[in-house]
């Protein structure tokens, strides 16, 4: 235990060596005067209590905005200028002195109103004209001064905190020095407080949540020891007994902001035997603070004791039982107060710090401001404006106006495919603007956007924006004006599935700088010898396998080869995916290009399946060639006529699945074929070893 103990001092006195430079040399008071009744027996740093000060104490005083150097400090709580923290700390401590003080909004405003809108300007105000401030303040005295040190330095497993400023008050009347301090307060340890008090309000700091608290609770213990020395009038100008102690005033929990219905809770550990109460504005109603019970207290015990052991564990280290039972101690003198304010309706307000009120029995108070401010926010914000939508393939680029107002946190996008009802949230986003992929091409959506603010309010939605993901700018805009087709194609068009089954009453032919695109489940309906030939042009099928582009005769009951079929000539980029081809003479005859195929049914065919010419390098994959008459299932000729055909079943197509009249042999290997390779359903020099024994179970069925 002994060895334990060593260590850790050893470790405390190694970092007090290494970082003493921070603090500067320690000096004795160069003179003083009656302090307060219950002093600090020791101070470590300078102070003076003037001989203007004794002899005229002032009854009225103000406390100034601080100044400080940004390089005196590299930790900001909360985001939070450690001028303005170190200020309520002194103003806190002094206000439990026997002086009338005024308090800090009130400061604020008289400032504001004499046109001294920073502490610089304040502070020369005083230098220049004191008489000026008395005027505008109406007190007698103002307390002043500038942070030097405010932050949190570590060595291995040793850190320091540390607070420190310089203070004077000066008499207005005259600018007379009353009094002035310089103090710096630190915190040595092996990452955790080696002080019962330190352990625990680090334990209650750990516990509620709270982060930064022991930079604050430094600038406590500051101003503790530095208004303890500043010399008190003979005649009380305020109740004798000292204030009970306040170690904590917190909102606990990790939460910033907060909205209507929203519990607000208020804890406070201090001296016990007090009345407890809150006040969210200074002018505001007292909100009571009540001892938590007994049996919740001897939870929060343990709960306390096991954060102590955990904080010394992150330390690598771990506390004796002198510690643990000092520590234990210490929290069993507290008193754990807590209350609950909820917000109001219209409440818009942030920055706020609430103020926790101790009252003792003689009538002497102590207080406490909160060290983090929160927000209350009742009010939703506006909903964002001017929603647009752009669409990409399997997604859609959204954009819109941010609304007129302060405090937006984030955006959130709804999704829905049914049109006005079904919306569910897709995505939150901080940006006005968004890209939602993962979508389905072709497959309409709907849009609408609403803003989120800090406190979780959120505003109405947007207009809905419907748009239609595709896999080309374009296409959609494209789309058919009507479901009757024939002639000339020479710009881009678009066949909705929703707008069929279009009929093609004459011969369709694409040309150069055509494009036609057929939509998932688009229906094609051709009336006797009407086909679809591409030349020069593109053809791009967008069926899925739930919803396959269908092409076939105008007629259900039509014979096969009453439309002449598909012919891609020459065809440009051309794809066909998911496609039935059904009761055409010839499916789909390929020459002089290179389309995409897969997914591919063909049936039903009077003179061939499919028939590929000269120049015709398609990649054929997944593809049914079932039922196909004439000259049977595949049909090959030509100089340059060089598939690739794979994973396709060929199946009942006569009299041959395959008929090559091709100079070189052609390679066929790795597709099913139902009849066998000795059935007589081959002719020409086709290689089909080795071939699949079943058709693939992804692929079409006949």
């Amino acid at each position: 235990m002994f060895r334990q103990r060593t260590t850790l001092f050893c470790l405390v006195l190694a970092m007090a060596c290494a970082l003493a430079a921070c603090g500067g040399q320690r000096r004795a008071p160069q003179a003083s005067g009656p302090v307060s009744e219950a002093p600090y027996t020791v101070f470590n740093g300078e102070y003076e209590n003037t001989d203007a000060l004794l002899s005229a104490p002032p009854r009225t005083v103000a406390v100034l905005p601080f100044t400080g150097a940004d390089d005196a400090w590299r930790t900001l709580p909360e985001q939070e200028d450690p001028r303005a923290i170190v200020r309520r700390g002194m103003y806190r401590h002094f206000a439990a002195l026997p002086y009338k003080d005024m308090e800090l909004l009130d400061t604020d405003a008289a400032l504001t109103r004499a046109g001294l809108h920073t502490a610089e300007a304040v502070h020369r105000a005083l230098d220049d004209n004191p008489a000026r401030l008395k005027n505008a303040l109406g007190v007698d005295a103002v307390i002043l001064g500038t942070v030097t040190h405010f932050d949190r330095a570590y060595a291995g497993l040793v850190s320091q905190v540390s607070v420190g400023c310089t203070a004077r008050m000066v008499r207005l009347s005259d600018g007379a020095l009353l009094w002035r301090a310089e103090h710096v307060s630190r915190e040595y340890g092996g990452g955790v407080s080696i002080s019962p008090i330190g352990l625990a309000m680090g334990a209650f700091s750990s516990l509620w949540n709270l982060r930064d608290v022991q930079l604050l609770r430094e600038t406590d213990e500051l101003f503790r020891e530095m208004a303890a020395t500043i010399a008190t009038p003979t005649q009380r100008l305020a109740v004798d007994a000292a204030p009970p102690r306040i170690d904590l005033f917190a909102i606990a929990g990790n939460r910033r902001a907060f909205r209507e219905g929203d519990i607000v809770p208020l804890r406070m550990a201090g001296a016990p035997g007090c009345s407890a109460y809150a006040r969210m504005t200074p002018d505001g109603p007292a909100i009571a603070m009540t001892p938590v019970p007994q049996a919740v207290k001897a939870d929060l015990r343990g709960q306390l004791l096991a954060t102590v052991r955990d904080r010394y564990a992150a330390a690598g280290l771990a506390p004796s039982p002198e510690v643990l039972a000092d520590t234990l101690a210490r929290i069993d003198q507290l008193e754990i107060y807590e209350g609950t304010w909820v917000p109001t309706p219209q409440t818009q307000t942030t920055r706020l710090r609430p103020r926790g009120f101790l009252l003792a029995d003689t009538g002497a108070r102590a207080e406490a401001v909160a060290p983090a401010p929160i927000t209350i926010d009742t009010m939703p914000p506006p909903a964002p404006q001017r929603l647009t939508a752009a669409s990409m393939p399997q997604g859609v680029r959204l954009a819109w106006t941010a609304p007129d107002a302060p405090d937006i946190a984030a955006y959130e996008i709804w999704v829905s495919h049914e049109g006005q009802s079904g919306f569910t949230k897709h995505a939150t986003v901080q940006d006005t603007a968004a890209t939602l992929r993962g979508l389905t091409d072709f497959l309409p959506v709907f849009l609408r956007v609403r803003t989120r603010d800090h406190a979780g309010n959120t505003s109405g939605f947007s207009p809905a924006e419907k748009a239609v993901p595709a896999p080309r700018e374009g296409i959609v805009d494209a789309a058919a004006t009507s479901s009757t087709l024939g002639g000339t194609i020479d710009a881009m068009l678009f066949l909705p599935a929703e707008r069929g089954p279009y009929t093609v009453s004459a011969p369709l032919e694409v040309v150069p700088g055509g494009e036609l695109h057929i939509g998932p489940g688009a229906a094609l309906r051709f009336a006797p010898d009407c086909g679809l030939t591409v030349r020069g042009g593109s053809l791009v099928c967008h069926g899925a396998p739930e919803s396959p582009v269908h092409l076939g005769p105008s007629a259900a009951t039509a014979r096969p080869g009453t439309w002449p079929g598909v012919v891609l000539d020459g065809a440009q980029s051309s794809s066909l995916s998911h496609v039935t081809i059904s009761g055409a003479a010839t499916g789909l005859t390929v020459r002089n290009c290179a389309p995409e195929v897969t997914g591919l049914r063909i049936t039903e065919s009077s003179q061939a399946g499919v028939h590929l010419g000269a120049g015709a390098r398609p990649s054929i994959t997944c593809t049914l060639i079932h039922g196909n008459g004439g000259m049977g299932g595949l049909v090959m000729e030509g100089a340059g006529c060089a598939p690739r055909i794979v994973r396709t079943s060929f199946s009942a197509n006569t009299p041959f699945d395959v008929q090559s009249f091709t100079p070189v042999a052609v390679d066929l290997t790795g597709n099913h074929f139902a009849a066998g390779p000795d059935g007589g359903t081959i002719l020409g020099r086709v290689t089909i070893h080795p071939a699949l024994d079943a058709r693939p179970s992804d692929c079409p069925a006949p």
